[in-house]
C-alpha cells in the first residue's frame, strides 16, 4: 500500500491481485513447502534450507498464479507460453529471493532464535532481544536505501519483461491523482531542492523516506496487535 500511495508503483486496482498472488499463494505455498523441510531435516540447517527451498517456489507459485489470472482475463491461447516464460524467468529472480531469505532467517536464529522455536523468553530478555533485532533491521534497510537503491538496475523486472516480449502489457494509464514521490527519485527531485537535484541522490532520500514509514508503520502495529495478544494470554491465565 505504502508503494502504491507513495510512490505511485503499481496501482489500487492491482492490490487485490498482488495480495493474491504473494500475501496467500506464495506465503500459504511457501510455508507449506518448508514445513516439512524442516521437519525432515531439524534444527537450524531444517530452518535455512527449507525457509531457502520455500522462498524460491513462492516465486515460481506467484508467477504461475499470475499466468492463470491473465488467462482467465481472455488470453488462454496464450497460457502456455506466458506461463513457460514467467516460470523461466522468475525460477532465476527465485534465487536472488532464496539468498536474501537465507540471509535473513540466519539473521533471526543469531538474534531472536525464539520467534523461530517459539521458545519463551523472560520478559526483559525478550524487550532486549526485540529491540536488537529492530535497530538491526532498520540499519540494513536504511543501508539499502541509501547506497544499494540508487545503483539498482534500469532494466524491466521479470513480469515488465515478458510483458515487454509477448505483447500483453498496454501502455499505462496515466493516474486519477500524482502520488507524492511518483517515480521515487524524479518524485523527490520535483521538490526543486538544492541538493536533490542529483537522481542518485533523490533515489536515496525517496529510499530513506519509504523506509522510516514503512517501519513506523510496522512498529505500529506491532504495538497493537502483540499488546492485544498480551491482554488475550493475560485473561486466558486468570480465568483457567
Amino acid at each position: 500500500i505504502v508503494q502504491c500511495l507513495l510512490f505511485g508503483d503499481g496501482g489500487l486496482s492491482a492490490l487485490g491481485a498482488n495480495f493474491v498472488n504473494m500475501g496467500l499463494i506464495g506465503a500459504i505455498g511457501g510455508y507449506a513447502i518448508y514445513a516439512p523441510i524442516r521437519r525432515a531435516i531439524g534444527g537450524r540447517a531444517g530452518v535455512l534450507l527449507g525457509g531457502m527451498t520455500a522462498a524460491w517456489f513462492a516465486v515460481i507459485l506467484a508467477a504461475g498464479a499470475f499466468a492463470v489470472e491473465l488467462a482467465a482475463s481472455g488470453r488462454w491461447r496464450d497460457f502456455p507460453m506466458v506461463l513457460g516464460w514467467m516460470a523461466l524467468i522468475h525460477a532465476a529472480i527465485g534465487v536472488g529471493e532464496a539468498l536474501i531469505t537465507g540471509l535473513v532467517l540466519r539473521s533471526i536464529l543469531l538474534l531472536r532464535p525464539d520467534l523461530i522455536y517459539q521458545a519463551a523468553l523472560p520478559p526483559e530478555s525478550r524487550a532486549a532481544r526485540i529491540g536488537r533485532c529492530a535497530v538491526a533491521g532498520l540499519a540494513v534497510a536504511m543501508a539499502v536505501a541509501i547506497f544499494l537503491a540508487p545503483v539498482a538496475s534500469d532494466f524491466p523486472d521479470g513480469l515488465e519483461y515478458v510483458g515487454a516480449k509477448l505483447g500483453f502489457l498496454k501502455e499505462e494509464a496515466q493516474p486519477v491523482l500524482d502520488a507524492p514521490l511518483a517515480d521515487y527519485g524524479e518524485g523527490v527531485r520535483r521538490w526543486a531542492i538544492p541538493g536533490l537535484d542529483h537522481v542518485r541522490v533523490a533515489t536515496a532520500v525517496a529510499g530513506v523516506i519509504g523506509t522510516l514509514i514503512v517501519f513506523g508503520l510496522g512498529v505500529g502495529l506491532a504495538r497493537v496487535f502483540v499488546g492485544r495478544t498480551s491482554e488475550g494470554l493475560a485473561d486466558a491465565a486468570r480465568s483457567a
